[in-house]
This record gives structure tokens, sequence and C-alpha cells, in this order.
């Protein structure tokens, strides 16, 4: 099965976290490096040993656009 062997640093907001997280890991085939799922962040890597984290996953935004209850890591900013 053909899966994701490096990537650059990429970002995805999503509304569903947990959806999206079992999809990366399971049929794209990242592992978790560290998560908080209280805070609504998710980074994956395609080696852990060599890289922390590629890929973050980070729980979706609000309809002003502002990150919902996290700090926004993607842009360096928390909501304000």
């Amino acid at each position: 099965m053909p899966g994701i062997e490096g990537l650059g640093h990429v970002g995805i907001h999503t509304e569903d976290l947990m959806k999206m997280r079992d999809f990366y890991t399971r049929v794209m085939g990242l592992q978790i490096a560290d998560e908080n799922l209280d805070r609504g962040i998710v980074f994956l890597s395609a080696d852990p040993a060599y890289e922390h984290h590629e890929f973050v996953l980070a729980r979706g935004r609000d309809s002003a656009g502002r990150q919902s209850g996290t700090a926004d890591l993607l842009q360096g900013q928390k909501p304000g």
C-alpha cells in the first residue's frame, strides 16, 4: 500500500479532528508524534525518529475565522 514517506511542514484546520486523525494515520500511514486532544491539536510525521512533525491537524476555526479554543499555531498567533 502506498504511503507518505516525507513532507514539508503542512497544517490543516478541521471541524472533525478525530476523523482526520484516523484518516491520516490509518489510511495515509502517518504516525502520531504528539497530540493534545483537549487543545485540539495533533502532530504527525512520516518518520518521527527523524522529524517530530511534518503535518499538523488543528481543531477548526469559528465563524469569525479564529481557531476554536487553541493558539493558532499555523499562523503563529494566539486567538484575539
